[in-house]
């Protein structure tokens, strides 16, 4: 059980850092688009399952964990580490990033405020493709 709740702490973290790193990359130097970010998630799901399933299934989310645990193909017992690791994985990387990026003077926030979009300023209007603004809200 020890080497399933390292592998599922990993696989969160591999998720929420690329995926999260990614998004933060993209709205603070504006130098991904969305397919690019998109790309990121979709690679780091690749990587986790590769690391993490052949340990513990690499479920890396509590969603699929419980899900699985419903349809009585992950027992109920191992629910509850699977998510404590998920959270701890997910939570440490997350702190990082934060913390990478406090430093920089700019956050997420700051950086979409400054952005003249005319729209909402939210993710979809500041991953923009291609330099097409994102429809209104």
């Amino acid at each position: 059980m020890k080497r399933a709740f390292l592998a599922e702490v990993i696989a969160t973290a591999l998720l929420v850092g690329i995926g999260l790193g990614a998004v933060h990359v993209a709205i603070l130097t504006q130098s991904l688009d969305l397919p690019a970010v998109a790309g990121c998630w979709g690679g780091a799901v690749i990587l986790l399952i590769a690391v993490a399933g052949p340990v513990s299934g690499a479920h890396a989310n509590p969603a699929v964990t419980i899900a699985l645990a419903c349809m009585r193909r992950f027992p109920w017992s191992k629910v509850g580490p699977y998510i404590l690791a998920q959270f701890i994985g997910a939570l440490a990387v997350a702190g990082l990033l934060h913390r990478r990026h406090l430093n920089t003077g700019t956050s997420i926030p700051s950086a979409l405020s400054r952005r003249d979009t005319g729209h909402h300023d939210h993710l979809v209007c500041s991953l923009r493709h291609q330099g097409r603004d994102a429809p209104g809200p």
